[in-house]
């Protein structure tokens, strides 16, 4: 249920999360620049990580980092909902809205639903077999399909050197 809270606390969180950082970094565009940039290469290592399967240790740490990508997602509409052209500015203050409101009924409303979708991405058990082997045991389907199983997965850590 961790994956659960940290998606939730992400959903409602983040939007003013990247309000309090824009409104603090708002005349420091050298600042707000490093800020954004330093989130943009999280966020672009998260989705590598995802894609190739390398990830950190903790599945906690994986999924707060996930969730930056929402941060940065929110901290790009407030910037950009003060730009000068009409256009960008009613564009972004339309997705605003409609990401803003998803993202909090999904966070509200929509909770069960929330904990139904994660409820397959959480480890039902995960052991250590050997000092770098770890046995990670997941659970297929939930409430809402007729499919049961487990997916097992066997991970050997390695430590990256440079």
């Amino acid at each position: 249920m961790n994956i659960f809270f940290i998606v939730i606390t992400a959903l409602w969180i983040c939007p003013f999360l990247s309000y309090i950082i824009y409104q603090l970094t708002k005349g420091k565009p050298v600042l707000l620049r490093r800020v954004l940039w330093s989130l943009i290469v999280l966020d672009l290592l998260a989705i590598v990580g995802m894609r190739v399967g390398i990830s950190t240790l903790s599945t906690e740490i994986n999924w707060v980092i996930i969730m930056t990508i929402y941060l940065t997602i929110s901290l790009l509409f407030w910037i950009l909902q003060d730009h000068k052209n009409k256009f960008i500015k009613v564009t972004t203050i339309i997705l605003m809205l409609f990401t803003f409101f998803f993202g909090m009924s999904a966070g509200s409303i929509g909770a069960l639903g929330t904990a139904f979708i994660l409820g397959e991405y959480e480890a039902k058990m995960s052991k250590k077999i050997a000092t770098n082997l770890t046995y990670t045991e997941f659970t297929l389907g939930n409430a809402l399909n007729d499919y049961k199983g487990k997916r097992i997965e066997i991970a050997k850590k390695r430590i990256l050197r440079y």
